[in-house]
């Protein structure tokens, strides 16, 4: 048997992020192979891509029919999508008919695979392959296809499970639920980061400066964008600006310009130096990216508060506490201020401050660019990516969303209470329980449940 070099907690460890990253995109598809055995529903592709993730046989597996030279199983999605790994059972015991295998990301059919949609190859390497392969791909495609070939009519493919991962085309993220940033041409970006993968389109940058090297904007993203790859909207662009700061070399309102290169330098801070921004609405904020000039190393602790209370942060929420570090940091806080708290410098020491961007959105607020709004039956904020309500449903509304009023003949919170059994016609109301038609006769009350001696 071939050496096992990745140990299987490495294995589970490197599974698991992906599967909190990305999603399954299998169950999306339409599972395909090039024949099946005995012509046998128990044998058919969409067996593989159904489960349990495992090798054994007695659960399942969909399988080739026997005598052929050259077979293939394919999984083909409704749209083009970012592959990023391809997680794979084989069943168990079978190695042998795994041996020499190779893997295509295509757009089209699998006799049409070539080596440019060429993921991974078994072909040349000794030993057996291990029956359970996470594959990394990074791949756009439409096709994904397992292929083998025999010089002798031996030739059988026998996948017991089947999941590839990654996002659709033009999104990235937990579940996929971001979309790309504008910035990116033809908007298409890595699933884990967000990233561009073909580079930043120089009209989408901040007066149309991108650095090819690193798909970043030199300058800085499209007004009210946000983030190392412009990936979120900057809830805090041209937002009222507050400094209780000595030796600024410019005003503060330069860190929420959306102009990166426009810096203030400072070389005095004490215990009760800091930096505003907001006012008195509420926003939602999911991420915090700071940037700092090249100039002088941003060194010593960092920090970052959501308040309710101008000019304080005793009883505010710590959104960032640390040295710093260039990437976007995911929070979740609600507030009126953003109160930034430079290190203590000592000496000649300075630091540069450029931007101070803050994703999210006004509260009651969601979508790419926060335009659309929040449901009114929300407890509270909804998610500023889906528009969905983070704290449940007011009282007598469901869904995700809670834009679905209880089902006939059920009120309340959840909608967990029966409308009286006393009520003239059905139904009462969902929210209330009142009885809007009026009572049978012989009771009264607001739903009914008073009765009437006569």
């Amino acid at each position: 048997m071939r050496l096992k070099v990745v140990l299987l907690s490495i294995f589970i460890q490197t599974f698991l992020f992906i599967v909190a990253a990305q999603i399954n995109l299998a169950s999306k598809g339409k599972a395909v192979q090039r024949t099946t055995y005995q012509n046998r529903l128990a044998y058919i592709a969409q067996v593989a891509i159904e489960g349990p993730a495992n090798n054994k046989w007695e659960d399942g597996c969909s399988i080739t029919d026997s005598g052929q030279t050259y077979a293939w199983w394919g999984l083909q999605l409704p749209v083009v999508a970012y592959m990023t790994n391809i997680l794979i059972y084989y069943r168990e015991g079978f190695a042998y008919r795994m041996d020499e295998f190779r893997l295509f990301l295509e757009n089209g059919t699998a006799d049409q695979s070539s080596n440019s949609g060429l993921c991974y190859t078994d072909k040349g390497i000794p030993g057996y392959p291990d029956i359970t392969q996470n594959i990394t791909c990074n791949m756009l495609a439409k096709n994904m296809y397992f292929v083998n070939r025999r010089s002798s009519p031996t030739c059988f493919i026998e996948l017991c499970y089947v999941a590839i991962y990654g996002c659709w085309k033009g999104t990235w993220g937990t579940n996929c639920t971001t979309d790309c940033p504008d910035e990116c041409i033809d908007r298409h970006c890595f699933p884990n980061n967000g990233s561009c993968v073909w580079g930043c389109d120089v009209q989408r940058c901040f007066h149309g400066e991108c650095d090819s090297k690193t798909d970043l904007c030199t300058k800085g993203c499209l007004p009210r964008r946000g983030g190392r790859y412009c990936t979120f909207y900057d809830v805090v662009y041209n937002r009222t600006t507050k400094q209780i700061l000595s030796g600024l070399s410019s005003a503060a309102n330069a860190l929420t310009d959306g102009n990166i290169t426009s810096c203030i330098s400072t070389s005095s801070t004490s215990l009760n130096s800091y930096i505003q921004i907001g006012n008195e609405s509420l926003i939602v904020i999911t991420g915090v990216y700071l940037v700092f000039g090249d100039k002088n190393p941003p060194i010593g602790i960092h920090k970052v508060y959501c308040s309710n209370s101008t000019d304080s942060w005793a009883d505010g929420i710590v959104l960032y506490n640390a040295e710093y570090d260039n990437k976007d940091i995911p929070v979740f806080a609600v507030c009126k201020y953003v109160i930034y708290i430079p290190p203590i410098l000592n000496g000649n020491s300075k630091i540069d401050i450029c931007e101070i961007e803050i994703g999210g959105c006004p509260y009651g607020n969601y979508g790419d660019s926060c335009q659309l709004t929040c449901s009114k039956n929300c407890m509270g904020p909804c998610d500023v990516i889906t528009g969905n309500c983070l704290f449940g449903c007011s009282v007598g509304w469901l869904g995700e969303k809670c834009d679905r009023a209880c089902d006939a003949g059920k009120f309340g919170s959840q909608c967990l209470r029966d409308c009286s059994s006393n009520c003239l016609s059905s139904p009462c109301d969902h929210m209330t329980g009142r009885c809007e038609a009026g009572c049978l006769k012989g009771w009264e009350g607001f739903n009914c449940t008073e009765g009437l001696y006569i």
